[in-house]
């Protein structure tokens, strides 16, 4: 991979890293504790705090990958599948910067044995 490349995934990283550090201090700081008599409005109370915990768990899973891939980036390892050590593809890396796996390592991982398995239990 050039240097180019490399920084343009790098910046990319740091983008999304900045967006979704955004995201949950908005999410946070939303994140109250409210009291009511009413029992339906604590129940959604409730519920709203469930799926603001739930978001904030995503976010802070995706800014610890996101965080690894500089780190990869930093130690040269960046765009090499941590499973296998061959090169992920670069359409994969477009999509998805932060991934530590090739496609065929990570469908081992989720479980699946191939992409087609994939569709068949989707169709």
């Amino acid at each position: 991979m050039t240097p180019k490349e490399l920084s343009g995934f790098k910046n990319a990283l740091e983008s999304e890293r900045d967006t979704v550090v955004h995201a949950a201090l908005r999410r946070r700081q939303r994140m109250t504790v409210e009291q009511s008599a009413d029992a339906f409005e604590q129940i959604n109370y409730a519920t709203e705090r469930e799926l603001a915990l739930a978001a904030l768990s995503r976010h802070s899973e995706l800014l610890r990958q996101i965080q690894a891939a500089l780190c990869r980036i930093e130690a040269r390892t960046f765009g090499v599948c941590q499973r296998c050590q061959t090169a992920i593809r670069r359409k994969r890396l477009i999509a998805i910067p932060w991934t530590p796996l090739c496609l065929q390592c990570q469908e081992l991982a989720d479980g699946h044995d191939s992409i087609d398995e994939l569709r068949a239990t989707a169709a």
